[in-house]
C-alpha cells in the first residue's frame, strides 16, 4: 500500500509564466489521501485524446497504485510519484 504521493509541477519552456511547485500528500490520513486523488484527477482531466496505455496509467495513478507518472499539459509537465 502506498504511503506518500509527491506532485511536482515543472515548466516546459523558459518563457512560461507561473510557478513550479512540489506538493506531498501523506496517505495515512484518509482526508489527505482524498485530496491527493482529487489533485491527480484535476491534472489528468485535461488529458483528452490519450492512448490506451496513457489511460491505463492515469487509472493507476487515480487509484494510488505505486509508480511514477507524468502528464504534459503544454506549458507545464506534472510528475507524480506514488510510493
Amino acid at each position: 500500500m502506498a504511503n506518500l504521493v509527491t506532485v511536482k509541477k515543472r515548466k516546459n519552456f523558459d518563457h512560461v509564466i507561473g510557478k513550479e511547485t512540489e506538493q506531498e500528500y501523506d496517505l495515512s490520513n484518509d482526508y489527505i489521501a482524498k485530496l491527493a486523488q482529487d489533485r491527480i484527477c484535476e491534472i489528468f482531466h485535461g488529458g483528452i485524446g490519450l492512448s490506451d496505455a496513457e489511460e491505463f496509467s492515469n487509472a493507476n495513478a487515480l487509484n494510488l497504485v505505486e509508480g511514477d507518472y507524468e502528464m504534459d499539459t503544454g506549458d507545464f509537465t506534472y510528475y507524480i510519484t506514488i510510493k
